[in-house]
């Protein structure tokens, strides 16, 4: 019953969110990350090609962020990038995907494990029972600005955040 019960959950990524995920509020308190009415939109009507114009402070970025994390969390070799259009906004969304994880890990001590390879990049590793490299998966959040995109390798999880802030020389302006 009880792997039925982990099943359902797992292919329900609605109820994953909200029965295992915990996300800081504007009172910098962590609090279940229950979706509201926009956010719930956006899940149930993803096509994985999605342009949203929304207004701002609704936490679609907070929902891309974990569902992106999630992706790499649950399927070994995923490559999930943000690029962001400030190295502010870059600091603040990896802040995010790591109180996140975090979140998760209490709640999921199983979970892949964390390395940063870099400033902008986290790689969760996937071991089996003895410890043994099964796989990773990568997460990159990188600003606009940087020019420290992956380069290479396929890229299964893309958001291009706020491109229409994105300074000029960039890849903005394809386009525009």
């Amino acid at each position: 019953m009880i792997r039925t019960e982990i099943a359902e959950l797992l292919s329900d990524r609605k109820r994953l969110i909200e029965n295992l995920v915990l996300i800081e509020n504007k009172d910098r308190q962590l609090v279940p990350f229950i979706l509201n009415p926009i956010q719930r939109d956006m899940l149930a009507t993803s096509t994985a090609r999605d342009v949203y114009v929304k207004p701002a402070s609704v936490g679609g970025t907070s929902l891309i962020t974990c569902d992106f994390l999630l992706d790499c969390l649950m399927v070994k070799g995923t490559t999930s990038v943000i690029i962001s259009y400030s190295e502010f906004i870059t600091g603040r969304l990896l802040r995010k995907a790591q109180t996140l994880y975090d979140s998760l890990l209490q709640r999921v001590p199983s979970l892949p494990k964390l390395h940063h390879k870099s400033t902008y990049e986290k790689t969760f590793t996937f071991e089996d029972r003895l410890g043994v490299k099964q796989g990773e998966s990568s997460f990159y959040i990188a600003s606009a600005q940087s020019f420290s995109m992956p380069r290479g390798e396929p890229i299964h999880n893309l958001l291009l955040d706020e491109l229409a802030f994105w300074p000029s020389g960039t890849i903005a302006e394809a386009f525009a």
